[in-house]
């Protein structure tokens, strides 16, 4: 069976664990996928350019897709193909990539609050947009005959608003059955709510399944073994990405605090980086190799499995090390108005949190001898029920089950 995919080829961590599914054929169709062929992985069969079709009925003649899973589905190409399909009888999926904001109002909050341009500069920039992608607009147009006549309105207000305004609000505000696909695979209960703001989620098949990239956290667990112990750091882009406030000088100053601390206590420190962490900046300090390491690409799954403390910034790994019962430290470190970033945790109670990085001399003993996932099991239970259940290391095998129905 011939399954496409509607993915960034290069986020291969999105869609990798497909690979297990030895019977269909999997294609990736993308903006400009084509420049990223030469690094596909081995068990995507090709990558196809929009650009390389006159339409989305011409993409389904040519490529005979006999399911469409959908990563995302924010612009009017993609909007186009969903409703495209959706007319003709081809099973339309939408999988699930991870862990959502609590609220969309939270979302938009934030996005209000960041510099925009002027009114004047929106419609502008709408106009050139609107003309130099006219044969975009052509594609989405040609799917009017497809959408009923009360939901024409929302039809063609969409196309536009897409462009005047940050896609989320314009999916919002224009919800039609035509668009949404057939079923949502979704990674947990959590995210139900999101989905709902932006889709006629409740009228389709919904079918919760865990998180298929937290799969080996769960199979791991069964080959644990002890040994000296050590720490975990999951480090944050806040540096690169210039938000809370984190320049140069704070960053360092978390860097020695780490180093010194492991250096007082003769702990190793391994400091897994984002993937957008200057790795150059984290060289500069050489930091005491022999209890510091620093860490960016590779799988760490082990690493994270047996350390006797992790220390991190909020991040979507979360979902796999709180079901894993690891012990964490949820930090909110920055240099002004301290604060834990990203979903509320605070009501499950099941991990520490630290404001200042200087905490590591004062908590550590406490830190080490108190794990939270082991001594709150309701509100344990709770988390899993919310945000990753089932875990029990098959959810990749469920997808894929879902995808063969």
């Amino acid at each position: 069976m011939r399954v496409l995919l509607i993915t960034e080829p290069r986020r291969i961590d999105l869609y990798q664990y497909l690979q297990h599914d030895t019977k269909n054929e999997y294609y990736i169709l993308w903006k400009d996928a084509k420049l990223f062929n030469p690094s596909k992985p081995d068990f995507i069969a090709e990558c196809f350019s929009w650009e390389e079709f006159n339409s989305p009925t011409d993409i389904l003649n040519k490529l005979q897709p006999a399911k469409i899973v959908f990563y995302e589905i924010i612009d009017v190409l993609q909007i186009a193909l969903c409703i495209t399909a959706n007319y003709k009888n081809i099973p339309t999926l939408f999988i699930d990539h991870g862990l959502k904001p609590d609220s969309m109002e939270a979302f938009f909050a934030f996005y209000d609050s960041q510099p925009q341009i002027s009114v004047n500069e929106k419609i502008k920039s709408a106009g050139t947009n609107f003309f130099s992608g006219i044969s975009t607009r052509i594609n989405y147009l040609s799917c009017l005959n497809k959408i009923k006549a009360s939901n024409i309105f929302s039809f063609m207000r969409l196309m536009v608003q897409l462009q005047t305004m940050h896609p989320m609000k314009a999916l919002q505000n224009n919800k039609f059955n035509e668009r949404t696909p057939n079923h949502f695979v979704l990674f947990c209960k959590h995210n139900i709510t999101l989905y709902q703001y932006y889709y006629f989620i409740q009228s389709k098949i919904i079918s919760i399944v865990g998180n298929p990239q937290y799969d080996e956290f769960k199979i791991e667990l069964k080959n644990e073994t002890k040994q000296d112990p050590y720490i975990v750091y999951i480090d944050a882009d806040y540096l690169e990405s210039d938000v809370y406030g984190w320049d140069k000088i704070f960053h360092q100053q978390v860097a020695r605090n780490l180093e010194e601390f492991a250096v007082s206590e003769k702990i190793k420190i391994f400091i897994k980086l984002h993937p957008r962490s200057d790795e150059a900046l984290w060289a500069s300090y050489n930091l005491n190799s022999e209890y510091i390491t620093i860490l960016k690409q590779g799988n760490f799954i082990e690493l994270y499995l047996k350390a006797e403390l992790i220390l991190a910034h909020y991040t979507s790994l979360l979902m796999g090390l709180v079901p894993a019962q690891k012990n964490i430290v949820l930090l909110g470190w920055r240099p002004s108005n301290p604060q834990v970033a990203g979903t509320d945790f605070d009501k499950y109670d099941l991990m520490h949190q630290s404001m200042y990085s200087e905490d590591l001399k004062e908590k550590y003993s406490y830190w080490i001898t108190n794990n939270k996932t082991l001594l709150n099991q309701k509100q344990f239970h709770d988390f899993l029920d919310e945000f990753n259940t089932p875990f029990d290391g098959k959810a990749t095998q469920r997808i894929i089950d879902i995808l063969n129905k």
